[in-house]
């Protein structure tokens, strides 16, 4: 696997048991975070696309398609709410899960409400993950 800190997205997949295998971007800035969401994400079957910040989240979108798209909150450059609402604006309605450790209620209404996304306490077990990818492509 590629360094963490690269400004080039990480890419990384296994084969899915239940047949449901989606490319999934990820923008998360911290490197064991990366690694976490990286393992869960492939263990679950999916393949997965890394980077760093919201403004290269708003990169890689613009040059490929993703069936989901989950989001860390504070990240240099670009948050990921900044960047969840650019992808409002270009994109419409993909699915989105905003994973962060901020669990006010301002937060989580901003997030699930106004920018229609799903919400998930990090960092999140597999399961939660899981459930959570569930809600969200449910949403699409």
């Amino acid at each position: 696997m590629e360094t963490p800190d690269s400004n080039r997205p990480i890419e990384s997949s296994v084969e899915n048991k239940e047949g449901l295998k989606l490319r999934i971007l990820v923008a998360e800035d911290k490197p064991t975070m990366q690694r976490l969401t990286s393992r869960q994400l492939t263990n679950l079957g999916h393949t997965v696309v890394i980077v760093g910040n919201g403004q290269l989240l708003l990169d890689e979108l613009a040059t490929k398609t993703y069936d989901l798209i989950i989001t860390d909150i504070k990240m240099p450059v670009m948050s990921g709410l900044e960047a969840l609402e650019e992808i409002r604006k270009l994109y419409g309605n993909v699915p989105v899960i905003v994973y962060t450790s901020d669990t006010t209620k301002e937060t989580v209404e901003k997030i699930e409400k106004t920018l229609g996304a799903v919400h998930l306490e990090k960092p999140p077990s597999g399961d939660m993950l899981k459930n959570a990818i569930k809600t969200a492509m449910k949403n699409k």
